[in-house]
């Protein structure tokens, strides 16, 4: 029997704060146990802070939060 490969599981964490308190320490943790071989974290969060920093030392991908853009698409969803 031949085994099927998918590749890591994806994960994708949305943190508001840039910094290490309450759901950025939970991810900090994960980042650093997870097995990479298995899993492929990546967080969207404030580009500048120290979570964001902490991150990407760990090698963990940070996609920025950008307000904005989530604010004036929430606002023209919620005009509908």
């Amino acid at each position: 029997m031949s085994k099927v490969i998918y590749g890591p599981v994806k994960i994708l964490f949305l943190i508001h704060n840039p910094g290490i308190t309450g759901p950025g320490r939970i991810v900090q943790g994960l980042a650093k146990y997870l097995n990479r071989q298995e899993f492929a974290l990546d967080v969207l969060c404030p580009e500048k802070g120290i979570l964001p920093d902490e991150l990407r030392k760990m090698m963990v991908r940070v996609v920025p939060l950008e307000y904005r853009k989530v604010f004036r698409n929430l606002g023209d969803f919620l005009s509908l």
